[in-house]
């Protein structure tokens, strides 16, 4: 089963939140939680997401309201005007269609 838009964007930002993990609390001198490195190929993904979402938020609330949790999306979405829903229906749309086809390409070192 294919990915929503929403966890696309999901899983490409738990990928950001592995980078730069310390491995010790200092408060509390209590060890972190185990970092797992993300992978070339997993970062390239989540950098082309990333991009997806930038290229088609016209608004400029598509990327919050995807990052957002599902309680305070839906008190977002309550908050829009009704006309800035459908130019983020469509900016939805458009961005789903680009996932699809496979992102936008992103160079990689290798």
């Amino acid at each position: 089963m294919p990915l929503t838009l929403r966890q696309h964007v999901q899983k490409a930002e738990s990928y950001f939140t592995t980078l730069g993990v310390r491995t010790l609390i200092p408060h509390k001198g209590l060890p972190a939680p185990p970092k797992v490195d993300a992978t070339p190929k997993q970062l390239i993904y989540a950098i082309s997401v990333r991009l997806v979402i930038e290229r088609c938020d016209s608004t400029g609330r598509l990327g919050p309201l995807l990052r957002a949790s599902d309680d305070l999306q839906e008190e977002m979405w309550r908050r829009i005007p009704e006309g800035m829903r459908e130019v983020l229906d469509k900016d939805k749309r458009l961005a789903r269609k680009k996932l699809r086809k496979g992102g936008i390409p992103v160079a990689s070192r290798d």
